[in-house]
């Protein structure tokens, strides 16, 4: 990504976040600096006409570096099958059902099960052969 293109960068804190009937689901972060508001005055906001923003969030730890995240199989696998790459792996319209259907399960959070050692081996192996399958684009 070319720095031109970047809006914005900084860290900032996490407040809240939140669902309506009006916004949808919503998150709130308070800047570091409150000259950095300059930046999002008079942008288009709302459901329908605010403007839209690629981002990535990385937690920071108490010595100021990335944190390293602990999810579960569920939450990897839901990351996993939103990607593009996945997209194109799978059947482009359905990759959740590809996933699903491939390691015969009804639902991710199945996959948190740590006593179901046969669905572990059979992520583990799906994971490592889609990551291979990327290796190759």
């Amino acid at each position: 990504m070319d720095e031109k293109e970047i809006f914005f960068n900084d860290e900032f804190r996490f407040l809240g976040y939140g669902e309506s009937d009006t916004y949808g689901a919503w998150v709130k972060f308070n800047l570091r600096d409150p000259e950095q508001l300059a930046l999002f005055r008079g942008q288009p906001s709302g459901k329908k006409l605010g403007k839209r923003f690629a981002s990535v969030l990385v937690e920071i730890d108490d010595d100021e570096k990335p944190k390293r995240q602990d999810r579960k199989r569920s939450q990897e696998a839901h990351l996993m099958v939103t990607t593009d790459n996945y997209r194109l792996y799978s059947v482009p319209d359905e990759p959740d059902a590809h996933l699903k259907d491939h390691l015969l399960i009804r639902s991710k959070s199945e996959l948190d099960d740590d006593s179901n050692l046969a669905l572990i081996d059979r992520y583990n192996k799906h994971v490592k052969a889609f990551r291979e399958w990327v290796a190759k684009l």
